[in-house]
C-alpha cells in the first residue's frame, strides 16, 4: 500500500480508497489503538469476543437466514473493518463487501440436542477472531429438529458501542 489511501494528518473520518477501490482506509481512535495493542500482547484472547444465541421456532429457509446476515454485514461498515499496520499505524480498512458464511449443523439426532448445542457454543467461543483478517463477527446455525433451530453468533467490537449494539440488535431481528 502507499501513502495515498490514507487522509492527511487531522484528517480523522476522512475515508480515502485504495487502489482499487474495495476498501477504504480510516485512523483508528485511541480505543482501537488500545484493543489492537491488547490483542498482539495477548494473541488468541477471547476476553473481548462477545458470544450470543439466538433460538429460532418454527419454518426456516437457512439460505434466506445466510442472505439476511449477510445484508446486516452489508449496512453495517464496522461489520466489515479489519485492522492492518500500514507505515506502522494501526488503520481500520473498511471492506465494501464481506461474505459471512452460515455453516449449517444438524443435530437432529436424538443422541445429541441441548448438551451439544452448549459444547459446541463453548467451543465457539474459544475461537478468537482475527482483527487483520476479519471478519469480526462469526455465525453457526444449528438444526436441532425440523422446526427447531439455534444460531449462536459471535462478535468482536472494534468499532464504539452504539454501531456494534444497531448491528447486533439488526442481527435478531432477523431471526
Amino acid at each position: 500500500m502507499n501513502d495515498t489511501a490514507f487522509p492527511p494528518k487531522g484528517g480523522v473520518g476522512a475515508e480515502q480508497p485504495l487502489a482499487d477501490g474495495s476498501v477504504y482506509a480510516f485512523p483508528v481512535t485511541f480505543a482501537q489503538q488500545r484493543l489492537w495493542f491488547l490483542d498482539r500482547l495477548h494473541p488468541g484472547d477471547v476476553s473481548y469476543l462477545i458470544p450470543w444465541s439466538i433460538r429460532i421456532t418454527g419454518s426456516l429457509a437457512p439460505c434466506a437466514l445466510e442472505r439476511a446476515l449477510n445484508e446486516v454485514v452489508r449496512r453495517h461498515e464496522a461489520l466489515r473493518t479489519t485492522f492492518s499496520l500500514v507505515n506502522d499505524e494501526v488503520t481500520q480498512m473498511v471492506s465494501e463487501s464481506l461474505y459471512v458464511p452460515l455453516p449449517l449443523e444438524d443435530l437432529s439426532s436424538p443422541q445429541l440436542g441441548e448438551a451439544e448445542v452448549a459444547r459446541l457454543a463453548r467451543a465457539e467461543a474459544l475461537r478468537p477472531l482475527d482483527l487483520a483478517r476479519g471478519p469480526l463477527i462469526r455465525a453457526r446455525l444449528l438444526r436441532l429438529s425440523s422446526g427447531d433451530h439455534a444460531a449462536p453468533y459471535y462478535l468482536r467490537p472494534m468499532v464504539p458501542g452504539s454501531v456494534d449494539a444497531r448491528a447486533i440488535g439488526d442481527i435478531r431481528r432477523i431471526c
